[in-house]
């Protein structure tokens, strides 16, 4: 490849070569749109691959790539492996030392992998998060900047906020959103990747927390830019959604944070789900939701014993909660609620534009 092209994108010329993921299961109505926008990257073409790695779907996904795409390399993992453990064996058979993640219901903007490239020659020790916008309607932002609430639950920031107010700068993050990161696979592997106890939801943010304690930051790369429905595997308020969502979240809580904030986080966690349940779910009569909140909280009390036991493996903390508040990453009570207030001020907002269109 060209050196004067390496050049005019800001890239070594030595920069290593980078392995796309894309997690597929019964995917196929998705990636019309996904696999296009992959091979018109303005990255150079023989400096990634595109490795599409299929959870056993039983839809035409598989077919679809091998007809029209030859230049994708297809993983067929046999069977359905969820989110964490499909990725973490894609990444097993991945050929990049830079590992790009992407999901299978987006889009990405052909800068979408050079600005994240740029970023790692910057960062190279963080896991680096794109910035998303809506598929249907891109001038509004989906997942980005995200910061931890007063009861333990990781947020983005700037859900519903219009592109002009998303600001440019690269910063820290409180995680790396897995619908659109990337990682270099040194440091993935060093991490042991996804939790497979997971399955799906919430695997980013404990790899994400895993990795700033292990020394590993996250950094938000706004110009890094891909379009994202979201919910379209599980659906997005789902009983099987809802109950991996508040497992998983409490799995990270017990997990990852210092003794005296646990406690006050899982108080509060308890209020915000009785809040979440009667603001969202009770008034259309989705009784399902509220059996599935239940037994996530159940399964973390019978999880309680081995997830203290891995506590322990992160006595070794290189960043403290002390720090994290110091970055501005962590929200008190008074700055947690002032964000659910403007989250659902944005929401109505744009539930009122989506209408009168």
């Amino acid at each position: 490849m060209d050196g004067l092209l390496y050049n005019q994108l800001g890239i070594n010329m030595e920069h290593p070569f980078v392995t796309i993921v894309i997690l597929n299961w019964n995917g196929y109505r998705h990636l019309d749109r996904l696999l296009p926008s992959l091979e018109k990257q303005c990255y150079p073409r023989d400096r990634y691959e595109i490795l599409f790695a299929d959870n056993a779907s039983t839809d035409e996904s598989v077919e679809y790539v091998k007809n029209n795409f030859p230049n994708i390399r297809i993983e067929e993992l046999g069977k359905n492996f969820g989110f964490a453990g499909g990725n973490n064996l894609a990444v097993e058979r991945a050929h990049g030392t830079l590992i790009a993640f992407l999901n299978n219901d987006t889009e990405a903007d052909p800068d979408w992998l050079v600005e994240l490239v740029r970023a790692h020659q910057q960062y190279p020790k963080a896991l680096l998060s794109s910035q998303a916008y809506q598929f249907s309607n891109r001038d509004v932002s989906a997942n980005s900047l995200t910061k931890l609430t007063a009861w333990g639950i990781p947020v983005n920031v700037n859900v519903f906020k219009p592109r002009s107010m998303i600001q440019p700068k690269i910063c820290r993050t409180f995680y790396a959103d897995a619908a659109g990161m990337l990682i270099s696979r040194a440091i993935f592997t060093k991490l042991k990747g996804f939790d497979t106890k997971y399955f799906a939801y919430e695997e980013e943010k404990d790899l994400s927390w895993r990795a700033w304690l292990s020394g590993y930051p996250s950094y938000w790369v706004p110009k890094s830019v891909y379009y994202h429905k979201g919910g379209a595997t599980l659906g997005q308020h789902s009983p099987e959604a809802t109950y991996l969502l508040w497992r998983n979240g409490l799995y990270n809580m017990v997990k990852y944070l210092s003794g005296k904030r646990l406690f006050s986080s899982l108080v509060l966690h308890f209020f915000y789900s009785v809040t979440s349940f009667m603001v969202f779910f009770l008034p259309k009569r989705k009784w399902g939701l509220l059996k599935a909140m239940l037994k996530a909280y159940a399964t973390a009390i019978f999880e309680a014993p081995r997830l203290f036991r891995e506590r322990h493996q992160c006595k070794k903390r290189i960043y403290q909660d002390k720090d994290f508040l110091s970055m501005g990453l962590t929200l008190s009570l008074i700055e947690s609620l002032r964000l659910v207030f403007q989250f659902l001020a944005r929401r109505k907002n744009h539930i009122n534009s989506q209408s009168v269109e």
